[in-house]
């Protein structure tokens, strides 16, 4: 595994909801996480990324059966702590709560989502 002491990675995949567009969906997910961010103890949070599909390769990954990933984006987070236990400050804390309960009431954050911590497994 290639993933350095002190770092953990969080990904999260996540379907737009019906009520809004995919543009209008990413928009909302980035202030999500300039939310989090902003947060006094969100320093543990070293950068985020958000993933969003393009069609560059969908007809060649039709070809071969594999489906069209559809309005879905990819969220990583990276943190800075010893260990998961040393994210309780930021993940427990009430304000990075209140931060999620209005995404999950915005934009259904927890529907159809699956969220994970990951190691980066390296290949030349």
């Amino acid at each position: 595994m290639s993933t350095p002491q002190g770092i953990v990675r969080a990904l999260g995949i996540y379907k737009c909801p019906p009520h809004l567009s995919m543009a209008e969906f990413v928009k909302k997910c980035e202030g999500v996480m300039e939310a989090a961010v902003a947060l006094p103890q969100s320093s543990h949070i070293t950068k985020y990324e958000i993933l969003v599909p393009n069609q560059a390769l969908d007809e060649h990954l039709e070809r071969l059966g594999m489906p069209s990933p559809g309005d879905t984006i990819v969220i990583i987070a990276h943190f800075q702590a010893r260990s998961v236990e040393g994210l309780d400050e930021l993940l427990l804390g009430e304000e990075f709560k209140s931060v999620f309960a209005r995404a999950k009431a915005d934009v259904a954050l927890h529907e159809a989502s699956i969220t994970f911590a990951f190691d980066v497994i390296t290949k030349v």
